[in-house]
């Protein structure tokens, strides 16, 4: 079995995603949006929509008011 060198090792890691560039991928597969428009969601410049909210909702299990608190949830509310 071929051993891997230091430099090697850290070039392997190197290009692994970052748990934030994963969970990126993750809402975007899940949502069918861009990745600039999840960034957008993440930073808080924009949010995603009611029917993109409750689906994001139900995937982590976690109510829609708590994924986005800053946010007029009051026609978002679980169904």
């Amino acid at each position: 079995m071929y051993q891997l060198s230091f430099v090697e090792m850290y070039r392997v890691a190197k290009g692994k995603p970052t748990p934030c560039e994963a969970f990126i991928k993750e809402v975007c597969e899940l949502t069918h949006r861009s990745r600039s428009t999840v960034r957008k969601w993440v930073v808080g410049i924009s949010e995603p929509d009611s029917n993109i909210k409750h689906q994001l909702s139900r995937h982590y299990k976690t109510p829609v008011n708590v994924l986005f608190p800053n946010s007029d949830n009051s026609s978002d509310e679980k169904q």
